[in-house]
Order: C-alpha cells, then structure tokens, then sequence
C-alpha cells in the first residue's frame, strides 16, 4: 500500500513534507498488529458497507490517537481516504464514471490538506466526515465546482418563468472548493456540465435546477466589493431565497485560513478579497 500511497500523492503534487508524514503514519499504524487490525478494519467496513459508510467508520479509528502517538487524527483521517480512493477507483469504473471524474474529485482530498496546513500547521484533514460524498458516489467534481444531488430545502414553492419547484425536490447542489478563479466562462462551463451528468436524475425537457448555500453568495457583499468582482457575477447566478448570519464567525478560516480570535486587525489582509472582509 505504501507504493501506492505514494504514486497516488505524487499525482496531485503533495507538499513532500506532507507525503512523508502520510507515509510515516502509514508505517506507525502497521508496525503493530492491534493499531494495524484497527485501521484496516475501518477500511473493510467501509467496503462491507457499499461505499456507503458514515462518521462511526471515522470513530472506529480514534483509538489510533493512543496506540499511535506520533501520528496525528488528522493525518490519519487523511490517509484512510487516501487508502479507500484505491477501491473508490473500481467502484467509479463499475458506475461508468469517466476517470477524469475521478481524478478532479480525489483532487479535494488535497484542497482539505492544504487548509489543514494553512490553519492548523498539520498534515492532515480536519473536515474528515466532508469526504464522504465523494466515496458513497454522490457528490463529484465537474469543472470548477463539485455537485451533489439533495432536495430542494425551501419551504415553500418557488417559482421562475413559469415553472415551479416544490420542496424536496431533487435539485443540483453546488459546493465550491478553494482554488482558481470564478470566472463567468469557468462557470458556465461546469454548469453546463454539472447538469449534463445529472440529467437522468430530472424530467427530460424540463430546467434542471440549482441550487448553493455559501457564503461566497453573501448579499451585503455588493456594498463592499468592486463592480468587476467574479463573486458579484456568480451572485447573479442565483436568487437570493434566504440569508443566516451566525455570531463569532466560525467560518473565518474559509476566507482568511485562521479561526477567528474576536479582532480584525489580527485577520490577515494579503489580497483583495481579505482587505474587502477584514
């Protein structure tokens, strides 16, 4: 496993300090025969479970956090996936998946290792339990952005030239992941694509819809950002059903890769969208 922990990291040009404490804690998990039954366990379950597991699989594994020390939750977390993304592989082939599907889709794992990174120093994964769409076959990356299909969660009809959608029906719900820009041709171009794949999921002749619940469609944004801004473009992609504003800012390490300690001035400021927020 670990030729193939390696191969599968170099792909997606993994930091070569973050490659060595996956395989570090690879080998730390396997030099015992208890911590080793522990992980490879979670990986059958897994499998056992269709591709269909939840967070008791990611439970199973916090015993590690005592038999192994030097290897931190994280980055256990972090290399379970990789080592499912193996099966996952089969598992796309079988569904009729383009490979490129694949590819883009596994490519998130990295996207989580590099904020883990960048918000907490370590080589791992804090958002463990965000990967699951991508190993039961339900959420995939298609151009820029990642898709899913849920139920509609307004609570009333909505309705738009003509036609209407009821709560819970199925629509196409949009994740964006960090990384390149959100221009309108980038956009159309994974829209379009997004709602290509999907299309057997909705009646034939009929829009498909879309839905997406961030804070990147934020409405005060247009009080505080230029004209020419991509998020004000990708805004008008979408009406506005209903906005939540929390307290705290629990979400600060989305933008600024760091919680939030109460005070701005501490936020950093190193480009546009930064200085636009802090």
């Amino acid at each position: 496993m670990e030729k193939y922990i390696r191969s599968f990291c170099m792909r997606y040009d993994c930091p070569s300090d973050a490659l060595e404490d996956i395989l570090a804690c690879n080998r730390e998990i396997h030099e015992s025969k208890e911590s080793a039954d522990v992980f490879d366990g979670a990986l059958d379950s897994f499998y056992k479970q269709g591709f269909s597991g939840g967070g008791d699989v990611l439970k199973a594994l916090d015993p590690l956090e005592k038999s192994c020390p030097k290897a931190h939750i994280f980055t256990v977390h972090l290399l379970y996936y990789i080592c499912l993304s193996k099966a996952l592989r089969t598992e796309y082939q079988k569904a009729g998946i383009a490979e490129s599907v694949y590819v883009d889709s596994m490519a998130d794992l990295f996207i989580k290792l590099q904020e883990c990174r960048d918000v907490y120093g370590i080589n791992g994964s804090f958002v463990a339990g965000w990967f699951f769409g991508f190993f039961r076959l339900s959420r995939f990356t298609l151009g820029r952005m990642q898709y899913e299909i849920i139920p509609f969660w307004g609570h009333e009809d909505y309705s738009k030239q003509g036609h209407i959608l009821h709560p819970k029906d199925p629509v196409i719900n949009i994740h964006i992941p960090k990384g390149g820009r959100l221009s309108r041709e980038v956009r159309m171009e994974s829209y379009q694509r997004a709602a290509d794949f999907f299309q057997n999921q909705f009646e034939a002749g009929k829009p498909i819809p879309f839905v997406c619940s961030s804070w990147l469609i934020y409405p005060e944004q247009k009080n505080f950002l230029p004209p020419t801004s991509n998020l004000l473009s990708f805004m008008e992609n979408f009406d506005i059903l209903m906005t939540k504003e929390g307290e705290g800012y629990q979400f600060a390490w989305r933008l600024f890769d760091r919680w939030y300690n109460g005070n701005p001035k501490t936020l950093p400021r190193n480009n546009s969208l930064r200085r636009a927020y802090a």
